[in-house]
């Protein structure tokens, strides 16, 4: 069974929300080479209770580049594009900016979240 079939499943069955975080899908979705749209199409809109975005880094291998959430750098181009389809599939939902580590100056973390507001107002 798939991740995204399991929160799917598990939300259908018990009525549990989720914390959806989009970087971790398309980190997850890189990594092992799905379709980060796989991982969303089951899910309810109806269980994701807030959306989660952070950044993420990229170690470069000969065999293949690996993608790590890393908490400490801002959104990707490809994350914020795939956070505002996810809006366009699940509607407006809470979304928080997780920033844990490197922590950057407020200036950028409030345009972090002024870009996904952006987002969330069209």
């Amino acid at each position: 069974m798939h991740e995204w079939d399991f929160y799917a499943q598990l939300s259908d069955l018990t009525g549990c929300g989720l914390w959806l975080d989009i970087n971790n899908v398309y980190v997850s979705c890189q990594n092992f080479g799905y379709d980060a749209f796989d991982y969303l199409n089951p899910i309810n809109g109806e269980y994701v209770d807030e959306i989660h975005l952070t950044g993420h880094a990229i170690n470069i291998y000969e065999k293949g580049d690996i993608y790590i959430d890393d908490y400490g750098s801002k959104v990707s181009e490809q994350v914020w594009g795939l956070y505002q389809k996810t809006i366009q599939k699940f509607d407006q939902k809470p979304t928080l900016i997780e920033w844990d580590n490197n922590i950057t100056t407020l200036s950028v973390l409030l345009n972090e979240a002024q870009k996904a507001q952006k987002i969330l107002n069209t």
